[in-house]
């Protein structure tokens, strides 16, 4: 992920390295930031989270805490599965196109047998000790705003003017 230390789509918020949490992937991080978030004196209104399974999971236990999402709190989520359907507030996620993304996916792993790839190459022990080469592959792909229940119209408002004034990746 690319972070810039320019104010945020000209909203004038900077990037501030103490509002970004790293929690495990899994239903421990999702109460643990949720708890780490409604005990800080500057409760957040929004949060935005990388792991379906941690958003489902804050969602149930901001509803056992009593918290109102999206009355008080506004979650959004990265992913394009269906899960994002099968729970109460549907959530609102910045999506990529799954199908996309595994045959983007297949072609590098293709090139890289094929040794087509210009990427940087590092012998490593494969499990029958016969050197086996990785290589870096990175490919950006186009991402989505789908609007669900998880968010107040505020959030997607401001999250639609952020997304409208980001530079192109040509800049």
């Amino acid at each position: 992920m690319r972070i810039s230390n320019r104010p945020l789509g000209g909203s004038n918020i900077e990037y501030d390295e103490k509002n970004v949490f790293r929690v495990a992937a899994n239903r421990d991080g999702g109460v643990q930031l949720l708890c780490r978030m409604m005990t800080r004196a500057d409760k957040p209104t929004a949060l935005y989270l990388t792991d379906p399974m941690t958003v489902v999971v804050l969602l149930n236990e901001a509803r056992q805490m009593g918290i109102d999402v999206p009355g008080d709190l506004s979650v959004v989520g990265f992913d394009d599965a269906d899960l994002r359907f099968m729970v109460t507030p549907q959530i609102t996620a910045v999506c990529q196109d799954a199908v996309g993304l595994g045959r983007a996916a297949i072609t590098a792993l293709h090139h890289i047998i094929e040794n087509k790839t210009a990427s940087k190459t590092s012998p490593v022990a494969s499990p029958s000790s016969a050197p086996i080469s990785t290589a870096v592959v990175r490919k950006a792909m186009p991402t989505w705003l789908e609007i669900h229940d998880s968010t107040s119209a505020l959030i997607c408002l401001k999250w639609y003017e952020f997304g409208r004034s980001l530079p192109n990746e040509e800049e």
